[in-house]
């Protein structure tokens, strides 16, 4: 896991310098095709791509891949984020997004936000406009007021919207340090 970890960090330091790659490891490859860096794995195909001619830089990344995780983490801690617009079923497009300086960005199921979320609420009284949590939606940054679950639907409530999703579903937020 830790050659795997280097061999995606590499293909991914590589790509946002527009460098062309080739590299290997027992389960991964990343090669550069056409001004294409893809990476590969051996079970998989095609796991993550790159096109270096594109402005601004934009990853694409297979959500069904054993390495999605791993792949996540290292773009949303370089502070690449999925674009909702752009997401097919199969893969989601992870391009860069500003991120307000007192804030940790996190990029996962929804589950996960609700649990954070919980946590940190229980011990905290309800203001009328907490700033703790930031939903991404419609390309946008909106507080979190409350999330409630009904019936397996987790449902985010933001001003003047609430969101439905199911526990599988991916959310970007943020959470105030």
């Amino acid at each position: 896991m830790a050659q795997d970890l280097e061999l995606i960090t590499n293909f991914m330091e590589k790509s946002l310098k527009r460098e062309d790659v080739i590299i290997e490891s027992s389960y991964l490859k990343a090669h550069t095709i056409c001004k294409n860096n893809q990476l590969l794995a051996k079970n998989e195909g095609l796991v993550a791509a790159i096109h270096l001619a594109h402005e601004p830089p934009c990853f694409v990344v297979k959500l069904k891949s054993l390495y999605w995780e791993l792949i996540n983490q290292l773009l949303t801690d370089k502070h690449f984020i999925p674009q909702p617009s752009q997401n097919t079923g199969d893969f989601y497009h992870y391009q860069y997004c500003e991120i307000p300086p007192t804030y940790e960005v996190s990029c996962d199921k929804v589950g996960s936000l609700w649990k954070t979320w919980w946590i940190r609420n229980k011990h905290y009284k309800k203001s009328v406009l907490s700033l703790d949590f930031l939903i991404r939606t419609r390309d946008s940054w909106y507080p979190i007021q409350e999330i409630k679950v009904l019936n397996q639907v987790i449902f985010i409530h933001t001003l003047g919207s609430k969101i439905p999703l199911n526990e599988t579903d991916v959310v970007v937020w943020l959470r105030k340090l």
